[in-house]
């Protein structure tokens, strides 16, 4: 099967977007298909070169009115020239733009962020692959979406972006951490606050934040603070496992999250995982039966869920135990399958608008 994905960038700058279609089209050309990824291009190209896939650059940024009409030739050119079996979308414009490209092809959209304006519009492709239950329930409401959606969930584990098991990170013990940009859309104000009520009873607890600070005053409840000390940001890494293997509690505390590759990871380290209840988190941690989840937003609840396992060395295993349970599902061989699935189905159906 020829197969083009289409998706902005190919940057590595911890984008979980980026980050599937690196994993689905390296594991799809390691399964003989032929696979192209076409995109503004990035740092990425290296990595899927290596193992087989063919590249293209096309910038869908230049999106103004002035410019969409010689982005659109030149999508509809490169997709005349490669002749796909498929074209699968992973970001808005280019699901808009091979929709009227190549209107003839078998077309497929990952709605990656159900919260993003404009998304519905995704549902001009032919199926709309939802990363988790809880974005599906959501694109269903899309007119456009409606009676094309299902779910395929996120997997990271045996990336080839993520070779070996790294060497852990000094971070203290017991250790917080904490993947992701540091917003309020993460919850890490959420976070932050739930540890400043247990951290007086827990005077070796450390609280590190793995990611771009790009709204520090979800961190001000630390300003000052006799804990403050204890409250660590990192920035932005490439591989954020080193801090995994080396916390012992990893906590997402999301107030928006369709279901983010981390915890996946966290899983794989056998942590103990805590995540809140927003959109696809619980999805990710098989709904309590490998994590804790408790309701979004709440400080009081994160806090004494905290509170527990900062306290008791054995609750902390017997969570990482069971978050290692069930990891076949975070394999990226699985979410290729259910792809490929996908694909045959609109194959065999002669789906052409």
């Amino acid at each position: 099967m020829r197969i083009v994905h289409l998706t902005d960038s190919m940057s590595n700058t911890a984008n979980g977007i980026v980050n599937v279609v690196v994993d689905l089209a390296t594991t799809q050309a390691a399964q003989g298909h032929e696979v192209w990824v076409v995109s503004a291009g990035g740092d990425w190209y290296d990595l899927l070169h290596a193992h087989g896939v063919s590249t293209a650059e096309v910038d869908f940024s230049r999106r103004a009115p002035r410019q969409l009409p010689a982005t659109l030739r030149r999508v509809r050119g490169l997709l005349r020239r490669l002749d796909p079996d498929v074209v699968h979308s992973h970001t808005l414009t280019p699901a808009v733009l091979a929709s009227v490209a190549a209107p003839r092809v078998p077309s497929v959209a990952t709605v990656h962020n159900e919260f993003q304006r404009g998304v519905g519009v995704m549902g001009l492709s032919d199926a709309v692959v939802c990363v988790s239950g809880a974005v599906e329930r959501a694109m269903r409401r899309r007119p456009l979406a409606r009676r094309k959606t299902c779910t395929v969930t996120n997997a990271t584990i045996g990336s080839p972006r993520r070779p070996g098991r790294p060497a852990a990170a000094d971070l203290g013990h017991p250790a917080v951490v904490a993947v992701g940009s540091v917003t309020r859309r993460k919850g890490s104000d959420v976070l932050v606050a739930a540890f400043g009520r247990v951290a007086e009873a827990h005077p070796d607890a450390q609280l590190w934040f793995v990611g771009n600070v790009d709204e520090p005053d979800t961190l001000e409840a630390a300003a000052g603070a006799p804990w403050s000390d204890r409250v660590h940001t990192v920035g932005s890494v490439a591989d954020p496992r080193p801090h995994l293997y080396g916390a012992d509690i990893a906590v997402t505390a999301s107030r928006r999250d369709p279901f983010p590759l981390v915890v996946g990871e966290q899983r794989e380290a056998g942590l103990a995982c805590v995540v809140s209840s927003a959109d696809g988190l619980p999805e990710a941690v098989d709904h309590g039966a490998a994590g804790v989840v408790f309701p979004s937003g709440d400080v009081d609840a994160l806090a004494r869920t905290l509170d527990r396992l900062l306290g008791d060395e054995a609750a902390r295993a017997d969570l990482g135990e069971r978050a290692r349970r069930g990891l076949e599902r975070a394999h990226v061989t699985r979410m290729t399958g259910e792809y490929l699935a996908v694909y045959d189905r609109l194959l065999a159906e002669g789906r052409r608008r």
